[in-house]
């Protein structure tokens, strides 16, 4: 039976400052139609997943924390895109779903799924699946196995900050796949 807890749960600092940063950048975004612009700084694709970052400039006007910081970006899934079940061992992220406030594709078909990893076995165990909506934010602490699945014919967008930063440089990813 589990027992539900009545008093607040103290948010841990870096996630607090992570959910701020979010909300802050969130609503920046539903203030300003270009908002697609601020997001044309650096393109890549990791764990399957389309990623844009907002440009240094924008991050420190609008959070003021330079890249080596936080980092601030959207993610794209593709139609019936589910992307690769990884975690990051250093790096942490929060992140919110997007959609039609910012013109945007009904993001109803997004499923959030984290697992635990067992080092022992080397096994997932503890699989829980969030259905989300627009304006759902959820936290990817470090450690956590996740990954993302869009079952929907059109796109789905998140919008993302890690603080600390997840590293994928040539010398060393924070990206491990399981």
């Amino acid at each position: 039976m589990t027992k539900k807890i009545k008093e607040k749960l103290i948010v841990p600092p870096l996630m607090k400052i992570r959910h701020e940063i979010l909300n802050k950048v969130h609503s920046y975004m539903i203030q300003n139609k270009d908002w697609k612009n601020m997001f044309n700084y650096k393109h890549a694709k990791h764990a399957d997943l389309e990623l844009s970052w907002m440009g240094p400039k924008m991050q420190k006007k609008l959070v003021g924390e330079n890249l080596n910081e936080s980092e601030i970006l959207i993610a794209k899934l593709m139609p019936k895109q589910k992307s690769k079940a990884h975690l990051h061992e250093i790096g942490s992220s929060s992140f919110i779903v997007l959609g039609k406030k910012l013109s945007l594709p009904d993001p109803k078909t997004i499923k959030f799924t984290t697992y635990q990893y067992d080092y022992s076995t080397r096994m997932l165990c503890g699989r829980k699946v969030h259905r989300c909506k627009e304006g759902d934010e959820l936290d990817i602490p470090s450690h956590l196995v996740h990954q993302f699945e869009n079952t929907a014919d059109s796109e789905a967008y998140l919008l993302i900050v890690a603080k600390p930063i997840i590293s994928t440089t040539k010398d060393f990813s924070d990206i491990h796949f399981v």
